[in-house]
């Protein structure tokens, strides 16, 4: 089979991870993969690695303007007849919207995973209003939808963007590892850590804002890059907490970090279903993070880790922390309990398994 993944960005972040899963899994199979993305970074030099073929189309990442629109599906159009492929898999909202049109206009299968709307809430109101409008519009011409929370199936159907039957909620999974076992693992029992983009959805001001009211001795690890980054580092000048601090920038060995910390924070204001958050469950870390999209199907509050509203104040994360900080088997427990509920339902096993199934359907029905 001949498979096409589509993505406007190759910047590292949640949605290229997925796809990158996913190239990895069809690629296993014995399937002919391409990747057509608009700029080349992580995913695009990860994927050609792994032995997939890389188109670029930097076509797709302009704004929404008609005529570079017009453009990008023709060129789009172009790689669709060249290639021939069975099945097309698009993501991330701009090359979403023009890659479903390509393939209807080719007659090719197409399946769209929407990884957050762009009219969630915590978007601006533009945002909300242009993105519902278009994805209302290119969903009547019917093709499948893969959201990755129930959160934004539901939102969807609220919002009458698409047909409950065109709608397939696939969770977001991750490849199951094996760790240390306790005695040889002891983790530091005074560190957090927010592996995430540096950007104003991410949010990591207020996390920055918690650390002076919490004890001296806890620590955070940030991970991650992004255009906020050097605003948050002079924040933490400003805050007189630069040794408690460490930035990493961008790593390829996101378990060693997460296994040297003792909890996992994200204060989003917007979120689909973050892969940060399930790779800190695999890695048996209770869990911080904000009650917005998909996140209160990974985290089950007050069991694997706490909710905390949207507009939270730094007052209210610093008090979780240290609830759980300061109670040795309540972080141990919610720990154990983040772990089993990764492995319940959360392995990339599970997530496949649900895609391929969607991409039988999807051409066996065309």
């Amino acid at each position: 089979m001949q498979i096409i993944y589509v993505i406007t960005k190759a910047e590292r972040g949640g949605a290229q991870l997925h796809v990158l899963n996913l190239i990895q899994h069809q690629l296993k199979q014995g399937h002919n993969v391409f990747l057509l993305c608009g700029t080349e970074g992580f995913l695009t030099e990860k994927a050609t690695v792994l032995g997939a073929q890389v188109i670029l189309c930097p076509e797709i990442i302009h704004p929404i303007h008609p005529l570079h629109d017009i453009k990008a599906l023709f060129v789009i159009r172009q790689h669709l007849r060249r290639l021939a492929p069975n099945l097309v898999h698009a993501h991330s909202s701009k090359a979403g919207i023009l890659t479903r049109l390509a393939c209807y206009i080719e007659k090719i299968p197409c399946v769209f995973t929407a990884h957050g709307w762009a009219f969630s809430e915590g978007a601006s109101l533009g945002q909300r209003l242009l993105g519902k409008a278009l994805e209302k519009w290119i969903a009547r011409l019917g093709q499948s939808i893969i959201t990755v929370s129930e959160y934004d199936r539901q939102l969807a159907i609220s919002k009458k963007v698409a047909k409950p039957s065109q709608l397939f909620t696939i969770h977001n999974g991750i490849e199951s590892i094996t760790f240390p076992s306790q005695s040889e693992n002891v983790r530091p029992k005074n560190t957090l850590i927010m592996v995430a983009r540096f950007a104003k959805p991410k949010n990591p001001k207020l996390l920055l804002e918690a650390m002076p009211l919490l004890p001296k001795n806890v620590h955070c690890i940030l991970v991650g890059d992004g255009p906020s980054q050097s605003q948050c580092k002079k924040l933490t000048t400003k805050l007189n907490i630069e040794s408690r601090i460490e930035f990493t920038g961008e790593s390829d060995n996101i378990p060693a970090l997460l296994g040297s910390a003792s909890i996992f924070i994200l204060l989003s204001h917007h979120e689909g279903l973050p892969l940060a958050i399930i790779e800190a469950m695999r890695s048996g870390l209770p869990v911080v993070a904000s009650d917005v999209g998909g996140i209160p199907e990974l985290v089950e509050d007050g069991v694997t880790g706490f909710l905390v509203p949207r507009y939270a104040k730094p007052k209210t994360v610093a008090s979780l922390v240290l609830k759980i900080l300061n109670d040795s088997e309540l972080l141990e427990d919610m720990g154990k309990a983040a772990r089993k509920r990764y492995l319940m339902h959360f392995t990339e096993k599970i997530m496949l398994d649900k895609i391929n199934n969607v991409y039988q359907n999807v051409i066996d029905n065309y």
